[in-house]
């Protein structure tokens, strides 16, 4: 899978990503930091990418559209310090700071 990550996201979530196994470039490394969403979705969907954002612009621009393709996913996470242990699916805040939050 290859994943297109868009500027309002730090480098280090390609790092994570690049660490996990998967194809990832953040936008700037590809001279298109000042690139139009509408823009950045193209490239994404010529170069069958998945778009990683927190901008929720990207999923208003696809449903206007009717783009069938790329794919978006929208991070929205919570503030780092306040990731509790959740037993059932057993994350700890330890370990989803280390993998999330990059201060």
């Amino acid at each position: 899978m290859k994943f297109l990550v868009d500027m309002a996201l730090s480098p280090k979530t390609v790092k994570v990503l690049r660490d996990s196994g998967y194809e990832a470039v953040r936008v700037n490394e590809l001279g298109m930091a000042k690139s139009k969403d509408r823009e950045l979705l193209e490239y994404a969907a010529k170069n069958d990418m998945t778009v990683i954002t927190a901008d929720l612009d990207f999923g208003d621009i696809l449903a206007f559209t009717r783009y069938k393709k790329p794919s978006v996913i929208i991070f929205r996470l919570k503030a780092c310090g306040k990731i509790k242990r959740d037993e059932k699916r057993g994350y700890s805040s330890a370990g989803m700071k280390k993998r999330l939050c990059w201060k």
